[in-house]
């Protein structure tokens, strides 16, 4: 539904590779039995604005991820940011997960995207990636 297996650069397929070797990633998008497995990922990805369907499509991530008893959740960001209301309980909602979150910054992770990349229990950002200041500011870019 949400999440799905995705088609990575070099540096992310050596990071799953080393999360699930000889293990299983967990497809929101299969209805059928999970076989048994040492380790289960559990994918999503937010590459569009800091707004409610990325905290919507979060929830239902985290909610998919403790039906398919994932071990672990990477959280692909590609993000300029967005509303620091959204990003907040996107970042409690991390904070509080019993699974582990795995962030990886693909391009970008600014504002409140870098809020919420830092929750994650470990962060990773590929070569040229960057992540910004997390500083509110409002409409006129006043802090």
């Amino acid at each position: 539904m949400f999440s799905r297996i995705l088609t990575y650069t070099k540096e992310i397929i050596l990071a799953l590779f080393v999360l699930v070797a000889s293990g299983f990633i967990a497809d929101s998008t299969k209805t059928e039995q999970l076989p048994e497995a040492k380790t289960r990922v559990y994918v999503f990805e937010i590459r569009k604005d800091i707004a409610k369907p990325a905290w919507r499509l979060t929830q239902e991530a985290f909610y998919e991820a403790e039906k398919w008893k994932a071990d672990f959740i990477i959280l692909h960001l590609n993000t300029y940011g967005g509303m620091v209301n959204i990003a907040d309980s996107i970042r409690t909602k991390i904070i509080n997960s019993q699974i582990p979150v795995i962030g990886f910054i693909d391009n970008q992770a600014i504002s409140a995207g870098a809020l919420i990349s830092i929750a994650c229990d470990s962060l990773y950002i590929r070569p040229g990636g960057s992540i910004g200041a997390a500083t509110v500011v409002d409409q006129s870019g006043n802090v």
